[in-house]
């Protein structure tokens, strides 16, 4: 038996040694995106999901989401919202876009109808003005690569991650880069933005929450986190310096907050748009607007300056309002 076993081989290799070279082919691997565990698709196709709101270029790797809807109210869990095997992909929001039911988080997993909001296995790049709001039970956003909001992303990025471990909002195995957009980031269990290269904030405005437990981070990045010097960190343990590796965290489990460094002004609010700096005095010990004091969770103090937060500008009507310190 072992004789006749021997003399199948040696025909076997005679056989393959007679093959031209260039008659040997390989197996093309099998690449795709594929939306809500559907079909597979692996050509340019103007309308993924039969409702015009999902469409995919082969030629450029682009996946644009025009007030798409991924995972809806009666739909069955799924594993991924988005997936792609491609090495690049490019994802563009116009409108208004949700992958996974809107869920309330009440201390468990119930009601996630989507497992991982988008999975890559290589890079992905997000652009465009529309906004994006995930709610998932494991992952908000994972790429294999580098995950990178370009010079033209205006947009918005919710994520409300439960953080079933190990898990975040964002986390990609190279980079994370933000050159612009605003983002609010939760992970109740887990990590806000983890990066297993850098992570690099030039722009825009990132908020940051993780889970309180030790070892849980609003950000962190094994290669080192960097922010432009335009921009400044507000509410972190811990005193940020450039290129540092050290994870921060947020005080009191609120938002780490990644913004433009403010600028003094006349002392005046403006129209209820986010933070707005109102003086650049120090030794501040109390806020009063048109008269009634302004409750501390309400306002941070950063390089001297006083900063309302956007919770707040939007109980104030707009035109203008007395402030006194």
């Amino acid at each position: 038996m072992k004789k006749k076993l021997v003399s199948m081989l040696l025909a076997l290799v005679m056989v393959l040694s007679l093959v031209p070279a260039m008659g040997v082919t390989a197996w093309a691997e099998n690449l795709y995106i594929r939306i809500a565990d559907g079909e597979e698709v692996g050509s340019t196709k103007e309308d993924v999901l039969n409702d015009g709101t999902v469409s995919f270029d082969l030629d450029t790797k682009t996946l644009t989401l025009n007030n798409a809807t991924i995972g809806a109210e009666d739909s069955e869990f799924i594993d991924y919202g988005i997936e792609s095997t491609y090495d690049d992909l490019t994802i563009v929001l116009v409108g208004e876009n949700r992958i996974g039911k809107a869920v309330t988080y009440n201390g468990d997993m119930a009601g996630y109808s989507v497992g991982e909001g988008i999975y890559a296995d290589g890079n992905i790049t997000f652009t465009g003005s529309g906004s994006l709001t995930i709610y998932d039970k494991r992952e908000g956003i994972y790429a294999d690569g580098d995950v990178i909001f370009d010079d033209n992303f205006k947009g918005t990025l919710t994520v409300e991650d439960y953080g079933k471990a190990p898990s975040c909002a964002i986390n990609a195995g190279g980079n994370v880069t933000i050159n612009g957009g605003t983002f609010n980031l939760t992970s109740y269990k887990s990590n806000g933005i983890s990066a297993g290269g850098t992570v690099t904030i030039n722009g825009g405005k990132v908020m940051a929450k993780s889970s309180s437990e030790e070892g849980k981070y609003a950000i962190s990045a094994t290669g080192g986190l960097t922010i432009a010097d335009t921009m400044e960190v507000v509410n972190a343990n811990e005193t940020y310096t450039s290129g540092t590796t050290e994870p921060l965290t947020a005080k009191d489990n609120g938002f780490v907050t990644i913004q433009p460094k403010a600028k003094p002004s006349s002392g005046r609010s403006s129209a209820p748009s986010g933070h707005t700096v109102l003086t650049d005095l120090s030794g501040i010990t109390a806020v009063y607007v048109d008269g009634k004091k302004v409750d501390s969770r309400y306002y941070i103090v950063s390089g001297g300056n006083i900063i309302l937060s956007g919770e707040f500008m939007k109980t104030l009507a707009n035109g203008k309002h007395t402030v006194k310190l």
